[in-house]
């Protein structure tokens, strides 16, 4: 009886330790794309890695030169008037947007507009889904604000662009550039996904944690126990790293290898806290196993003065 109380004690303790990795995924990516303020700090950061700066860069200036159709015949006349070569002008003037693209990107003003979208945005997403009205239109979002303040910025300081075409050719006329993010049909299932987030990552930790002191007692509440629920702990923190590391491979096996340094940013960004979690745990089960140990010791030592 005590051997079968003893095995059930022990498959609790690997179900625990299962539901507490479930437990700090899911409370992780919850608080990453359900929450406000970590998703814009989340944005916030993947903003200021480089690799990302050089490839929104590259899109917002190529969207420029391409709004303003430079590689159009009818401007030839201005380009031979002007002795230009049309195709060495187009390359010149990407180098040019680039650059001042890139150097806006790294402004207060860019952060203070990037930060400010996403917050709208999300803030409008939430609002949405939590609420009980029925969504009839697709879920918007508007990057209007910084494509024109993107192209305000450009920087001609030898009137090299000026001798062909006016900058104000590169702002857009339109008064917001709306992007499509999530279709009206999607939404119903991400208001269903959010519930079920919410009630589980609070549900999943106190339900393995319910589970460990079940198994602590079907042990008999012994030193074995004890290092039992430690080792339980420190399994969790392990296999929640190991995940993150299995989940950095997956992500390269899906992206494109030119958007692979892009990809780990953003991953890594929105993963840092599940490493907190995850090494918070793992010291908890081995300073507990450790315990269990001094314990032995002292009760040893405690033997020997008396002996």
């Amino acid at each position: 009886m005590k051997a079968f109380r003893r095995g059930v004690a022990i498959f609790l303790a690997f179900l625990a330790t299962i539901m507490l990795v479930a437990a700090l995924v899911v409370r992780v990516a919850y608080n990453t794309v359900f929450d406000t303020d970590t998703y814009v700090q989340t944005v916030a950061a993947i903003a200021e890695n480089p690799e990302s700066l050089s490839r929104v860069s590259d899109f917002i200036s190529n969207s420029f030169t391409d709004s303003a159709d430079l590689g159009n015949p009818k401007l030839d006349p201005l380009f031979r008037r002007a002795g230009i070569d049309q195709s060495k002008f187009e390359l010149q003037v990407r180098s040019i947007l680039q650059k001042s693209v890139y150097e806006f990107m790294q402004s207060q003003t860019f952060t203070t507009l990037w930060e400010g979208t996403n917050r709208a945005a999300h803030s409008q997403l939430m609002a949405l889904i939590n609420s009980d009205s029925t969504v009839k239109q697709d879920f918007m979002v508007d990057l209007g604000p910084i494509v024109k303040a993107a192209a305000m910025s450009i920087q001609d300081s030898n009137g090299y662009i000026a001798k062909i075409i006016p900058l104000k050719t590169f702002v857009p006329q339109e008064t917001t550039m709306q992007f499509k993010l999530i279709q009206a049909s999607g939404v119903e299932d991400l208001r269903t996904a959010v519930d079920i987030a919410g009630k589980a990552r609070t549900g999943l930790l106190f339900g393995s944690l319910f589970i460990l002191a079940m198994a602590w007692l079907l042990f008999g509440r012994t030193r074995g126990a004890h290092r039992m629920v430690a080792i339980a702990i420190a399994s969790a923190g392990t296999i929640t790293l190991v995940i993150k590391a299995i989940g950095k491979n997956v992500v390269h096996g899906v992206v494109d290898v030119s958007a692979r340094d892009s990809a780990d940013a953003i991953y890594s960004v929105t993963t840092s806290p599940l490493t907190g979690y995850a090494v918070f745990i793992l010291m908890i089960g081995f300073a507990g196993f450790g315990a269990t140990f001094y314990r032995r010791t002292a009760h040893q030592a405690s033997g020997n003065r008396f002996a």
